[in-house]
């Protein structure tokens, strides 16, 4: 072992003040959950953004069938109307998922900054009630989400006394449950949309198709109709007559039952994509939870402890990953070849 001298102990207590001054080491960088929250919200956006479309395709199909008379004006109705209560739902998502991403984004950059006391509590304050108005202004959302951002906002103003970024997150860590809450009751309503465009679609994939041409095509069994007209002594005339109608048929028969499972599948596609979501928000929550207690144990020279490393929500990445995962290419609903 070095024997302690006075210019050892000179050398430490310099090292110690250039650790104080320079600051480098005054708070842990959070940056990345700030950053996995903006992907998380992405996805979440791509994945409303599938939906949308779905509904977009299917409005087209269906004003072609009141046109041509396969199906009639109450439905194209029903439509616009599921479409109006979607587009209310993915709002709230969507701005939701704002709110959580600029203020985890707020957080972060006032950490990063060194801000400790009133004045981080004043700046964050400030900040979510910007974040809230701008989200309540620019997103059609519903009275019930901006309800709730406007209530989270509000816990910010009764947390004058805290003295750091910490202690503020961890006293309104109980008010983001609040959030979660309009993305869980979001989800559920988007749900029974989907649930009721798949019914729709069951009734707009056999209307397209021509429903006494597939009744008939089913009760004379197309397939083996065609095969039994080339038996020994065979008409030939008739054998060509039966051949061309069934053959005119059996594609779009195909084609039928074929989107009818694409739809089935399309449906459990996008519920288990939405479960993710609700799941997302839970994992944001815990998140926030978890920065909180890094920027508690390693604030100031408690960085420098071993198990004071960056905080990144690396849950929030998987569950973005997971959502993106399950978005799949559209099928074609035209049922016919």
């Amino acid at each position: 072992m070095l024997p302690v001298t006075r210019k050892s102990l000179t050398a430490v207590a310099c090292g110690l003040a250039l650790i104080f001054i320079s600051g480098c080491t005054t708070t842990p960088d959070i940056s990345g959950w700030a950053q996995n929250s903006a992907d998380l919200a992405g996805a979440v956006a791509n994945e409303g953004k599938q939906i949308t479309e779905r509904l977009d395709q299917n409005y087209a199909q269906y004003k072609i069938g009141t046109e041509e008379g396969w199906y009639k004006q109450d439905r194209l109705d029903k439509w616009k109307s599921r479409r109006k209560t979607f587009a209310t739902n993915k709002a709230d998502i969507d701005a939701t998922l704002e709110v959580m991403t600029g203020y985890a984004d707020a957080i972060a950059k006032l950490a990063a900054s060194g801000e400790t006391g009133e004045s981080a509590v004043e700046s964050i304050n400030d900040s979510v009630t910007n974040i809230v108005k701008t989200v309540g202004a620019s997103n059609p959302i519903s009275a019930t989400a901006l309800a709730a951002f406007k209530s989270f906002a509000a816990a910010f103003t009764k947390i004058q006394a805290q003295n750091s970024l910490a202690e503020v997150m961890i006293a309104v860590d109980g008010d983001i449950q609040s959030l979660g809450e309009v993305v869980k009751d979001a989800t559920m309503a988007q749900k029974k949309v989907i649930d009721a465009i798949r019914l729709q679609e069951f009734s707009m994939i056999l209307s397209r198709a021509g429903k006494k041409r597939m009744r008939w095509y089913e009760n004379n069994k197309g397939f083996q109709l065609i095969e039994n007209q080339f038996k020994d002594k065979a008409d030939p005339v008739k054998a060509h007559a039966v051949v061309a109608l069934v053959s005119q048929l059996e594609p779009r028969y195909r084609a039928r039952q074929q989107a009818q499972v694409d739809s089935i599948q399309w449906k459990k596609t996008r519920h288990a994509a939405l479960n993710k979501i609700d799941k997302a928000t839970e994992s944001w929550r815990k998140a926030h939870h978890d920065a909180a207690s890094v920027l508690q144990k390693c604030g100031g020279l408690r960085s420098l402890r071993l198990n004071c490393g960056n905080y990144t929500a690396a849950n929030l990445k998987l569950a973005a990953d997971q959502i993106r995962s399950v978005v799949a290419p559209e099928p074609d609903l035209e049922a016919n070849p």
